[in-house]
């Protein structure tokens, strides 16, 4: 069905209203699912989002053609079956395919090799990767056609504009409140198919196949996959087997597998479970009790003494009679176990995952989240450093390898700001006298020397650091790293043979040539400044499909609006720009990505209504106060507003950072109001998203609050070319 030439008006604009609400939340639930399912999406930041900002792009410059929403439709098929295909296992999933293809060794992609791949796998990993990206193009080229064409309205044009910015607001708080349901992937498509709908109505055969596709997706996600047999191999000799299909559950944040897996014994089967986060290995779920260990002594192979100073053990050896203690990256409560086995003290336990807490909390052996000295705190590491007022003998950052997390879009960065220099000064300022910091962490060497080198930092000289071995798991080895001053190693040690013992034989010689991250340059996964090699070659690819998708849809990149290109890509930067700020103040949770993009929307919205009422005839003065915010902005570090309370900070920092993003709207919306085309305008201004999204790498190199003064390069090229046509508003 195609839109008649001339609609009701008021149909219009409710379509357009509900179209603007469909492509926010189609946008962010493919985002969402792909970059968790696709690890390489997760790994390149704003993949996902760079894609769908192009198909809306070019739907806008060609509003003009036919709609052709039966492509979203099959697109929207192709990607569920590509992603997810029915009765296929884990290990043949096209996805695992291309992400074992595109792994190098200059960024650190977890369980993946990291070596430089052949060419022929390289360009079979792209290959791949080109297909999925251009099908989520695909996907959102018809409804960006439908947008460009009922916004091209001559007499209603700001108030289209308006309508188009809430309907975006309320999509990004739709799939939010979807998201903290917990629902899975199947209920998301399932919606979104049928948000497809009132867009094809009345047309019956693509209504039909609408309802057809979310089917089909329903299906391909609920379908049991063969379970293939995982094997392990355990204490030496000992072999752990699991052949069940995992528990799968979808929280806030992640995906989550729970594996359960059996160790064959004389007299009672070892059960334990394994938790995976994003299709990646996490946490073990232990039972490390005294009375555990007696009864399965022959896979242990430990006595209680022995295992007192093995991994979830030992650090309470360095810290013998803690009062408080404060775990963060709880998880499942492995580290809480231990710290009620060792100690009589009150535990602060941080996670912030909900659903990860409940697993716990129900299934962890030794329950350790139902004792009355632990208090749950469900929130990210940084927000409660921020918060709490409490000192503590000992601080223990447990396994927060959320490492498959780091594209402000697809996921969260749940750990970029947790091992930064800046993150550990703020946790050892609650540090009680003679208190230590205690980091454990699955590593590669020049992780382990990056941490090492943020708490001499921190702490003015190098850290305890040797490696651990897992109790149960032989396999797993990790690090320990302790925080202190040397005289409290010294006193320890000497007072403690076995321990000293323990340690000497396990020393880590680590890398000294790793640059700590910092808040500026949270990038812990990264090696060395500069733009990893995999980012390099998507980039240059990306760059490719756009400018050929650009010269197929307008007939050549010098169809382009620059100044709303430029003025696009200023403000996807600075809007994903914005996320990392707040992420900061406020931690790494959900609920930060929905506030600040809605806060950017309803700066937009504030703009269009000014604009409105006060129609301006020069926008000049505009590009000046935009660029002077931006340069205070700039000058202005995020930490000056952590002193401030909560919701002061929330109100002061949103509206100082977001408040040069009013002048930007007023340029905008003037000149939306006086284009010759909206359609064209608007899918020049998403284009430039597009090189937005793409300068985002720029701050591998040169941090993140250097990226003020590239949107402010930008803005500046917005106003060259601005200034430099006859008229003003052509």
């Amino acid at each position: 069905m195609e839109m008649p030439e001339r609609m009701n008006p008021r149909r219009e604009r409710a379509l357009l209203f509900f179209g603007s609400v469909a492509t926010l939340f189609l946008e962010l639930l493919l985002i969402r699912w792909i970059s968790t399912e696709v690890r390489v999406f997760a790994y390149f930041k704003n993949l996902a989002l760079i894609a769908a900002f192009l198909g809306l792009g070019l739907g806008f410059a060609t509003a003009a053609r036919p709609r052709g929403l039966p492509a979203t439709i099959g697109a929207f098929v192709a990607l569920v079956v590509f992603v997810s295909p029915p009765f296929v296992t884990d290990e043949n999933l096209p996805a695992r395919f291309l992400m074992r293809h595109l792994a190098f060794d200059d960024f650190f992609m977890w369980d993946m090799a990291r070596s430089a791949p052949a060419l022929t796998r390289v360009a079979a990993g792209i290959a791949l990767l080109v297909i999925l990206f251009g099908l989520i193009v695909v996907f959102f080229v018809p409804l960006g056609r439908l947008l460009g064409r009922l916004m091209e309205n001559p007499h209603e044009r700001l108030l289209r504009y308006s309508l188009n910015i809430g309907g975006s607001i309320a999509g990004v708080w739709l799939f939010s409140l979807v998201s903290f349901a917990s629902l899975p992937p199947a209920a998301w498509l399932g919606l979104g198919a049928l948000m497809l709908v009132p867009i094809a109505w009345p047309d019956r055969r693509e209504t039909v196949a609408a309802l057809a596709a979310g089917v089909v997706a329903v299906f391909c996600l609920t379908a049991t996959h063969p379970a293939e047999p995982v094997t392990m191999n355990a204490a030496e000799g000992v072999t752990a087997r699991s052949g069940d299909r995992p528990r799968v559950s979808w929280s806030p944040y992640q995906k989550l597998s729970l594996r359960t897996f059996r160790i064959p014994d004389e007299d009672e089967d070892l059960t334990f479970r394994v938790l995976e986060v994003n299709n990646t290995f996490y946490q073990f779920l232990f039972d490390l009790s005294p009375e555990f260990i007696r009864r399965h002594a022959a896979i242990f192979r430990a006595d209680e003494k022995t295992l007192s100073y093995d991994f979830y053990n030992l650090p309470y050896r360095f810290v013998p009679n803690p009062r408080r203690v404060l775990i963060v990256g709880a998880g499942t409560g492995n580290d809480t176990a231990a710290a009620l086995r060792n100690t009589s003290a009150r535990i602060d336990a941080v996670e912030i995952d909900p659903d990860i807490f409940a697993l716990g909390k129900e299934l962890h052996p030794e329950r350790p989240y139902a004792n009355p000295r632990v208090t749950v705190v469900v929130d990210d590491a940084r927000a409660h450093f921020q918060r709490t007022r409490e000192t503590y003998d000992m601080i223990l950052f447990g396994l927060l390898d959320a490492h498959t997390l780091s594209s402000n879009y697809s996921n969260i960065s749940l750990d970029n700001y947790v091992y930064t220099v800046d993150s550990f000064r703020a946790a050892a300022s609650h540090l009680a006298p003679g208190g230590l910091l205690v980091v454990s962490i699955g590593f590669s060497d020049w992780i382990g020397g990056r941490i090492a080198a943020s708490l001499a930092e921190v702490f003015g000289n190098p850290p305890l650091a040797f490696r651990s071995v897992n109790p149960v798991y032989r396999g797993t080895t990790g690090a320990v790293l302790i925080g202190g001053t040397t005289k409290q190693f010294f006193d320890i040690l000497s007072a403690d043979e076995t321990l000293r013992a323990r340690v000497a034989g396990r020393m880590l010689d680590l890398p000294k040539d790793v640059t700590p991250t910092t808040d500026d340059w949270p990038y812990m996964w990264l090696r060395t400044r500069g733009i990893p090699t995999l980012h390099a070659i998507v980039t240059v690819v990306l760059a490719a499909l756009s400018v050929i998708g650009v010269r197929a849809a307008m007939g050549g990149v010098a169809r382009i609006d620059g100044s709303f290109f430029f003025l696009g890509a200023a403000f996807l930067l600075m809007e994903v720009h914005l996320i990392s700020k707040m992420m900061l103040l406020f931690g790494s949770t959900w609920i930060v990505n929905a506030v600040v993009i809605t806060g950017v929307l309803a700066m937009a919205l504030a703009a269009n209504g000014f604009v409105i009422r006060r129609r301006p005839a020069n926008l000049s003065p505009y590009f000046a106060m935009l660029a002077v915010g931006l340069v205070v902005a700039w000058a202005v570090s995020p930490e000056r507003w952590l002193g401030f309370g909560w919701l002061a900070r929330g109100f002061a920092a949103g509206a100082f950072y977001t408040f040069p993003l009013f002048f930007a709207g007023v340029i905008i919306a003037t000149k939306l109001d006086r284009c010759e085309s909206v359609a064209s305008a608007l899918g020049s201004n998403l284009l430039g998203a597009i090189l937005g999204g793409l300068a985002e790498t720029l701050s591998f190199v040169t941090g993140i609050r250097a990226l003020t003064l590239v949107a402010l390069a930008l803005y500046l090229a917005a106003w060259f070319f601005h200034a430099r046509r006859k008229s003003a508003f052509a």
